[in-house]
């Protein structure tokens, strides 16, 4: 199988088995959750379907999660402040960062604020 028809098969479960947005530059499915949920339900529901919350490393990734976004709405990403370090569930390196973190949170991104909010998890 070549790589065009694993791209074609991804995209095509991602949009049809979960409702979300497919991006081939990141090889990822993002689904956003219907109602608002704390960070660790959020996490939860997402293990549920085998996947996680979403891990950030670029800008470019950083603006095309914000552009799936409602306005005035937020959403979590997976990184999460846990025993002195900043660390995204999924295990993806912390290389990248939207602002000022603070410390014992978790991180959220709205569409319409260009840095990362800082909220209790």
């Amino acid at each position: 199988m070549n790589p065009n028809d694993i791209l074609a098969i991804e995209e095509f479960t991602c949009v049809n088995s979960f409702g979300g947005a497919y991006s081939p530059a990141f090889r990822a499915c993002y689904v956003l959750q219907a109602s608002s949920v704390n960070f660790a339900t959020g996490l939860a529901n997402c293990q549920a379907l085998g996947a996680d919350i979403t891990s950030v490393t670029s800008s470019i990734e950083d603006g095309f999660i914000r552009s799936l976004l409602p306005p005035a709405s937020t959403a979590w990403i997976g990184l999460q402040y846990s025993g002195g370090t900043w660390t995204f569930t999924d295990g993806a390196p912390f290389v990248y960062s939207a602002g000022t973190l603070t410390a014992s949170s978790c991180i959220s991104v709205s569409p319409t604020l260009n840095s990362w909010i800082s909220s209790s998890c």
